[in-house]
């Protein structure tokens, strides 16, 4: 028995909008919950949960039409279907349109505002035999095998920022961002060696951490060869992530990092004197891990400070941030999609604000914030989105 359709352009424009506005729905409810809910048992069991839905309801709703004779494209206005199901139809082609709206105000606008300058660029395939030591000396896993794959393409870039109150004393002020190691075993650890080896090159004068360093306890031991190697002139800084917290005790982390040199912002601030000015350091670890002191406490230091940075793992807290007077954000935790689509770009980012925050720059002010697409992940694909570390030079606006 053939599937009845109804072919008229009315009815197939409406049930496109309908399919988009279906998977865009539980897209959206993918990147909240990732972006909202701290306890990654919950967060797990509500991703089944959302992936079955997304792929059940399309299955169901063809069984349906089937065994009923219904039309199998539908629409509000679509008097044979049940009000449940043209209600349903309609929730989803309102979503639709406000997905649409959005992606054209995200595309329009511009979210650094001629603050960001990218000076330099390059990428390196680590795991081209001919240019560094096989990450895979035996056979490459699946992963490394689906064409297109950038997993291991690291891209180094140089960017430029202008803040409107850096001091000119500080202007060429370089700082070294990294985030989203995902230390968990798909990368070997010969990957993120020559991550540090790169990111020593760049001879920054700070160096950013950004969260989500370790998924398994067993890669703890990778600490000493890889993150504790990272050399600066001013010092090594860092946050956890969410990810962090699959360790269940991140203790032993935070003590590892801390005994190689580095120094933990979420269990604490850090003033730094460069160049008889006073920069004020502090750490959001939120929604995962409690703030460290009051909110007044970070405001009144913001001001007191010649300048000041933030790292934060989520770009959610840029809101935070703008609170306090912060004047340099740098966050990771989205990975820039991992996927982007032509035109379309990200679709999937574990943000309150969805795709907003994937990666980039972002002038709020008085807030500039550098969000990076990370160095790993624990999904291994990433197309039309590099990894990337990045070397940040300031500049006074």
């Amino acid at each position: 028995m053939a599937l009845p359709l109804d072919l008229s352009p009315a009815m197939i424009a409406a049930s496109a909008c309908a399919a988009f506005g279906h998977f865009a729905f539980w897209v959206m409810a993918y990147n909240q919950v990732h972006g909202r809910i701290q306890q990654h048992g919950r967060v797990r069991r509500l991703s089944r949960a959302i992936l079955i839905a997304t792929l059940v309801i399309p299955v169901c709703w063809c069984c349906y039409s089937y065994l009923s004779g219904a039309s199998l494209l539908v629409s509000w206005g679509a008097s044979s279907h049940p009000t449940l199901v043209r209600g349903l139809v309609l929730i989803y082609q309102v979503v639709a349109i406000y997905i649409f709206c959005c992606w054209l105000i995200q595309r329009a606008s511009k979210p650094h505002r001629g603050r960001l300058t990218v000076l330099a660029a390059h990428t390196i395939d680590l795991a081209n035999p001919a240019e560094q030591p096989p990450l895979f000396p035996e056979q490459s896993p699946w992963f490394m095998r689906v064409p297109g794959n950038q997993v291991a393409q690291l891209e180094v870039t140089e960017k430029q920022l202008q803040l409107p109150h850096l001091p000119q004393a500080l202007e060429g002020l370089t700082i070294a961002h990294l985030s989203d190691l995902h230390f968990e075993g798909k990368l070997p650890r010969a990957y993120f060696e020559q991550v540090i080896d790169q990111t020593n090159a760049l001879s920054a004068d700070l160096v950013a951490i950004t969260g989500d360093l370790v998924d398994h306890p067993e890669c703890l031991s990778w600490i000493d060869t890889t993150l504790n190697r990272l050399t600066s002139r001013y010092g090594c800084f860092f946050v956890l992530g969410n990810h962090d917290l699959r360790l269940g005790d991140v203790t032993p982390l935070r003590q590892m990092l801390t005994q190689g040199g580095a120094i933990d912002l979420g269990a604490g601030q850090h003033w730094i004197q460069i160049h008889e000015q006073s920069i004020y350091l502090a750490g959001n670890e939120r929604p995962w891990f409690p703030l460290d002191g009051s909110m007044t406490a970070h405001a009144a230091a913001c001001a007191e400070a010649d300048f000041s940075i933030l790292l934060s793992h989520s770009p959610d807290q840029i809101a935070w941030a703008r609170q306090q007077g912060t004047d340099l954000m740098l966050a990771g935790h989205t990975h820039g999609g991992q996927v982007r689509f032509p035109l379309l770009g990200p679709v999937i980012a574990p943000s309150q604000a969805g795709v907003k925050y994937a990666g980039g720059t972002f002038f709020q002010p008085p807030t500039l914030m550098h969000v990076s697409r990370g160095v790993s992940g624990l999904f291994p694909i990433r197309w039309n989105c590099p990894p990337e570390i990045t070397r940040l030079v300031l500049k006074a606006a």
